[in-house]
């Protein structure tokens, strides 16, 4: 059994970590859609849609730098 004070341990592993999250949602196809786009001035900002599990999809911002001259690290802001 996970208590509260697992919860908050520094030293807590990957098993009983995923013993709090619980039993995870099927996996399904992202079924990504674009929303819509804004220009932001130094990036573009897409509001994008994609499917979670079966009947549920998540609304999120993809932010794209305008200059870019090589490979950039991701940045995911769900909401």
């Amino acid at each position: 059994m996970v208590t509260k004070k697992d919860a908050h341990d520094e030293t807590m592993n990957k098993d009983t970590f995923m013993n709090l999250l619980g039993s995870l949602p099927d996996k399904v196809a992202p079924e990504l859609s674009v929303i819509d786009e804004v220009d932001c001035g130094s990036f573009l900002r897409r509001t994008i849609e994609y499917a979670v599990e079966p009947g549920e999809r998540i609304t999120a911002f993809l932010c794209i730098p305008h200059n870019r001259d090589a490979s950039l690290p991701g940045i995911y802001c769900f909401h």
